[in-house]
């Protein structure tokens, strides 16, 4: 499978998959990039941050949006404030940072483009990791490398 038909088949996915699916998958997705980024969350961020990004996830847990984008929105400026360290992050920081937006656009919005867009944050995450690494790996041939094979299993378990 090449990149674009796996990015037509994640969103055609989402957009038929129910809301009680779409919330699984967000959640379950960002479990996961929490647990990959801990490491680096905790050498990378100071206190405040820390203690934002906990209340990022919890008020995005508790479906409260408006907070989220606040908390977002303060975080990221903490981070933009020191030039040398926000170019610095580690790939799985930015990736959860990028799928924390997407899910709260999608509890603003409640539009499932929102969900296939975090779905591809986590598929861009692999294909960073793998890219080069991966014998046969390409973008017109995604499937060889069984990180992607597993993600994209795990899409299709959440939301088909």
């Amino acid at each position: 499978m090449d990149y674009s038909d796996l990015e037509h088949q994640i969103r055609n996915l989402a957009s038929s998959a129910s809301t009680s699916q779409h919330h699984r998958f967000a959640q379950d997705t960002l479990s996961r990039l929490l647990a990959i980024s801990q490491t680096h969350i905790r050498t990378e961020f100071n206190e405040s941050e820390c203690r934002r990004l906990q209340t990022v996830l919890e008020t995005l847990l508790n479906d409260k949006p408006a907070c989220a984008t606040e908390e977002l929105d303060a975080l990221r400026r903490s981070i933009a404030s020191d030039d040398s360290r926000a170019v610095s992050f580690d790939q799985s920081i930015l990736a959860l940072i990028s799928a924390l937006d997407w899910y709260n656009t999608y509890l603003s919005a409640g539009n499932s483009s929102s969900i296939a867009q975090l779905a591809f944050v986590q598929i861009e995450f692999i294909d960073f990791n793998v890219h080069g690494e991966v014998p046969g790996y390409s973008h017109s041939n995604v499937m060889a490398a069984p990180e992607m094979v597993a993600e994209w299993n795990r899409i299709v378990d959440s939301l088909g």
